[in-house]
């Protein structure tokens, strides 16, 4: 019996070898914190036009970020502008490669996108992301600042199309409501001509797709035309996961702040250029445009100024001296709005 014994005690002490054994064999892998990779432009200054658009503007190439061991990394550039510290970047995911040509049109939407005001110099700064996981923090490379003076080119939003009476019932041709968020909501603005006022709204520039009537006052793919109640121009807004919609009647838009003494300056509509407009005697002070002598529907200049409008924590427009000027207001280019503002 003893000798029984002392043969387990044995088998177990082995046993507990062996394990021991078999964890000090054990090899963990461990990310570290990442060493980021680096950033080169091929031309940092160039000048872009929409004549050269089509053109190549610089070449971004970089080298990979090193997380101390193999494992699938996520890229992207981030762009912002100079001194904004990348509080509110830009941001292009990379699928492949270690380098992207970046056309004039392409380097123009991103300083756009970025918040520069077109013919004004302007300094896009670019960094390379790089990260393994979530519960690993991002390295970022190097910055790259490129300089170019940007020209006024609207961004592409996920649009739906308007197709109607009032232009011919062609969606290739028709106004379009913009998603500036790329959310489920949209919006735009249509001219109705007078016995014109039945519309639909498709998904895409062409009737094979889906095509949106209204039942209930909601839009729906077998309802019925949608129509507004009377000619003019209508803000037409659509939200597609729960198919509300509403046309809203715009019988003018005025200018109201300090430099109108705080009353409404009406502008005409122009039915040719597709946009609202009017010489004032302005103070020197900022204004704001308005929808219908009201502050329902608001329109500001986006932060930092663009002369491109938001109704999102928009920025008052300055008038920098007094004078005569000429106020330019375009909302036909749906999520691409802008103002001109000329001096006469």
């Amino acid at each position: 019996m003893k000798t029984f014994t002392k043969y387990m005690l044995a088998v177990a002490g082995l046993a507990v070898l062996a394990f021991s054994s078999c964890k000090k064999d054990e090899q963990k892998v461990t990310a570290t914190t990442g060493t980021p990779g680096t950033l080169a432009a091929s031309t940092t200054t160039f000048t872009v036009s929409s004549a050269t658009a089509a053109n190549n503007a610089t070449t971004l190439s970089w080298s990979n970020a090193d997380f101390g061991y193999s494992a699938a990394t996520t890229y992207s550039l981030e762009f912002d502008r100079k001194g904004n510290n990348f509080s509110a970047p830009v941001s292009v995911a990379l699928s492949s490669g270690s380098s992207k040509v970046y056309t004039v049109g392409d380097v123009n939407a991103l300083a756009i996108q970025a918040g520069f005001a077109p013919d004004k110099a302007a300094q896009l700064e670019a960094r390379l992301k790089a990260t393994v996981s979530s519960a690993y923090t991002p390295v970022y490379s190097n910055v790259v600042t490129l300089n170019f003076t940007p020209y006024r080119a609207f961004v592409t939003y996920p649009s739906l199309y308007v197709p109607g009476a009032y232009q011919g019932w062609d969606p290739a041709t028709a106004q379009t409501l913009a998603s500036v968020k790329s959310d489920s909501y949209y919006e735009g603005y249509v001219n109705y001509t007078a016995g014109n006022l039945a519309f639909k709204i498709t998904s895409n520039p062409d009737w094979s797709h889906t095509n949106y009537g209204v039942t209930a006052g909601k839009l729906d793919a077998s309802g019925a035309d949608i129509t507004v109640p009377s000619a003019g121009y209508y803000l037409l807004s659509a939200n597609m996961d729960t198919k509300a919609f509403s046309a809203t009647k715009i019988n003018t838009w005025s200018i109201n702040g300090t430099a109108t003494s705080n009353a409404d300056q009406n502008l005409t509509y122009d039915a040719t250029t597709k946009t609202w407009r009017g010489t004032f005697t302005l103070a020197a002070g900022t204004f704001k445009f308005r929808a219908n002598n009201a502050n329902t529907i608001v329109l500001g200049d986006k932060t930092p100024v663009t002369t491109f409008l938001t109704s999102d924590n928009s920025t008052a427009i300055a008038v920098t001296s007094a004078g005569t000027y000429l106020v330019v207001l375009n909302v036909s280019v749906s999520g691409n709005y802008y103002y001109e503002l000329n001096k006469q």
